[in-house]
Parts: structure tokens; C-alpha cells; sequence
């Protein structure tokens, strides 16, 4: 359907508005595939006839294939032409307004949320009224095309993972699930040079993760999260801070957690220097942070550097913070956000939500 929204723009003129995407099953014939509809209103230099040749055009470099043989068919793309102006047109070519508009919920449903109280020219009727008398209302719901429920940031200490997170956060409207550093008394001892509280730090962490990434907590939420770590991450300081008999045991209770958590939607991996990190972690004074070494963190940037090489099947972004300053970071909150909403359908999420269709909330990214 963006494809679609993306050809008319180019070929016929500017989109004034576009409905939420909804979902029907097919009337006239049955499929197995239920279809999705939407309603946009489009300004254009165009006549009535052209724009349909415009639409009809569209369809064709979209693979749409006519059945002569068949009324109605599954389709990969279907351009409608409902109304154009207010004009009434009954010619071999074109019949407006479209002649079985009253009939379709599907088509009035999201008319409705473009132009309630638009007089049809032929009915003299408002689309509200034909849409109270509409049957099948309740078989058309809004559509979501899986809108993220979890945004991850991971990397290195000092890569700016929480001031990120935090930047997404208001310009997203999410809950900010920050990783609780401080509440973990082993980390303290561990930085002071007692590595003997190593493994039970990891495991304090790890914890902690199954607690907060727990996939069930998740579907009961209606809520976007962004979050400035992720499970991923103890396996990556476990590997820098145990032994090898600690990490083969530690490693046995990770999968087992992993396999109970939520997956991120998108993960967003920072790179960072670790002299920059360094001199960040120095000045921001968190505790316990500043009795970390400089070797300390070439070691850890050498395992985070491998794991970004592993596959993922979320939407990977990476980025090197390393020069980036405060302004640039908002700048890179914003292009993120951007490239994200490319991805996720945040309009028929926004009305999903609302009707209990889908468990999200948030507000779409406003870029």
C-alpha cells in the first residue's frame, strides 16, 4: 500500500489525507486471504478520466493481473476511483460516484474517518449516514502491521546508550526501561577490584533481564518500550568478566532466560571509541563507573564489535557515537525515528490501539 501511496504521488498529484489501513474478508467471492483497505483524498491537475487511466496504470506496474473469466479474485493491488469533486459521471469508461459504495463497509468505514459528513452528489445522503446503515460493519477492523513493542539500544559503556534512549523516548511517547546499574551492590565491588563477585554480579543481572524482557509482560501492556540495554548484553559481559567455568555455567542459565524474552523489534547498536568512552565515563561520575580501566573497555569494545556481526532478525541500525555531541545525538534520535517509521505502519496502529485491536499505544513517531 505505500508503494501504491508512493506511485500516485508521483504520477497524479499531492495526498491531502489517507485513512488508517483496515482489514476485511473479501465480499462477492471467498479467499482465504483476508484484504486490506484504505481511503486516501488526492489533489490533482487531473480530470476524472485521467486519474483513473493514472490509477489503472499504477496497477499494471504493480503486477496486477486481470481475470476476464472471474466478477471478483484475490489481487495483489486494487485503485478505486469512489469520488472526484462532486461530480456525477455514467459513461463506458467511468461511473461516479463508484456505484457500490453504500454497500461496502469496507470502503466507508475509512471514508469515515477522512469525511464524515460529505454529501454523496448521487445519494444525497452524508458518508455517516450510509455508513449507519452499512451491514458487515463489525467484520472491518483496523489493520496492524506489527508496529514494535520494543526498542533496544545496546553497546558499550559510554556509547551514549541511555541519552539516546532517552531522546526516543520523548519523541516517541514510550516507557523508558532503564538497565538499574546502581542497585547492583556486586557491580560496585566488582569495579573496586574484587573480582570474585563476578559471577554472582552477571547473574544479579541476569535476573534482572528475565524479570524486565519477559515476552508475557509484554503482551500485557499497551505500551511501545524503549530500552537502553538488552538481554544480549549480560552474555557479552559475562564472556569479558568469568572464567571459563563460570561462563559454560553461566551460559546455560542465559539460554534459558533468552528463550523466555521479548525480542526487540528494533535494535539500535552504538559504536564508540573506547578513549571517548573512556572520558565520557570519567565526567559523568555514575557509580562505581569511574574505578573501570581503560584496558577494561578495549576488551569489552573488541566482544561488542564481534556480536554486531552476528544476524538478527529485528531491524538492526548501527551507528558510531564517538564525535557526536548533544545536538548531533537529537539529530540521530530524529533520522532514527524516521527510518523506523518507514518500516512500521503508525497510523493503523494509532487507531488499533484505540480499539483494542492491537497491543500498542504509543503515539507515532513525529519526526
Amino acid at each position: 500500500m505505500a508503494t501504491a501511496r508512493n506511485y500516485i504521488r508521483k504520477d497524479l498529484g499531492r495526498i491531502v489525507s489517507a485513512s488508517s489501513v483496515f482489514t476485511s474478508k473479501p465480499q462477492g467471492f471467498t479467499s482465504k486471504y483476508d484484504f486490506l483497505n484504505q481511503v486516501i483524498c488526492l489533489k490533482t491537475q487531473a480530470s476524472a478520466h485521467e486519474t483513473l487511466k493514472g490509477l489503472q496504470a499504477i496497477e499494471q506496474r504493480m503486477g496486477r493481473l486481470k481475470k476476464s473469466h472471474l466478477r471478483y479474485s484475490d489481487r495483489n493491488i486494487d485503485l478505486d476511483l469512489l469520488y472526484f469533486n462532486s461530480d456525477c459521471i455514467n459513461d463506458a469508461a467511468l461511473t461516479l460516484p463508484h456505484p457500490r459504495i453504500s454497500e461496502r463497509a469496507f470502503v466507508l468505514k475509512p471514508l469515515m474517518q477522512l469525511c464524515s459528513a460529505y454529501i454523496d452528489p448521487k445519494l444525497l445522503k452524508t458518508v455517516n449516514q450510509l455508513y449507519r446503515k452499512c451491514p458487515h460493519k463489525n467484520a472491518v477492523k483496523p489493520y496492524s502491521n506489527g508496529a514494535p513493542k520494543l526498542i533496544s539500544i545496546m553497546g558499550p559503556i559510554g556509547s551514549g546508550k541511555s541519552h539516546l534512549a532517552s531522546l526516543l523516548c520523548k519523541l516517541s511517547s514510550a516507557k523508558f526501561l532503564r538497565e538499574q546499574h546502581a542497585n547492583n551492590a556486586f557491580l560496585l565491588k566488582f569495579y573496586k577490584g574484587q573480582r570474585t563477585t563476578a559471577f554472582n554480579m552477571e547473574t544479579w543481572f541476569l535476573k534482572q533481564h528475565k524479570l524486565h524482557f519477559n515476552s508475557k509482560l509484554f503482551k500485557a501492556h499497551d505500551t511501545l518500550f524503549v530500552s537502553d540495554y538488552y538481554v544480549d548484553q549480560n552474555l557479552i559481559y559475562a564472556q569479558r568478566n568469568l572464567n571459563k567455568l563460570q561462563f559454560k555455567r553461566f551460559k546455560i542459565e542465559f539460554n534459558k532466560v533468552k528463550a523466555l524474552c521479548q525480542n526487540p523489534d528494533v535494535k539500535i547498536m552504538l559504536q564508540c571509541n573506547p578513549h571517548t568512552a573512556f572520558k565520557r565515563i570519567q565526567k559523568r561520575k555514575h557509580a562505581g563507573d569511574t574505578d573501570m580501566d581503560l584496558n577494561y573497555l578495549h576488551g569489552l569494545n573488541a566482544l561488542w564489535v564481534q556480536h554486531n556481526k552476528l544476524n538478527t532478525n529485528a531491524l538492526l541500525l548501527s551507528f558510531d557515537t564517538t564525535a557526536l555531541n548533544k545536538l548531533q545525538m537529537a539529530l540521530l534520535a530524529k533520522t532514527i525515528l524516521k527510518t523506523i517509521h518507514k518500516t512500521f505502519d503508525y497510523a493503523s496502529w494509532r487507531v488499533a490501539s484505540k480499539n483494542k485491536t492491537a497491543m500498542r499505544t504509543a503515539t507515532p513517531f513525529s519526526t
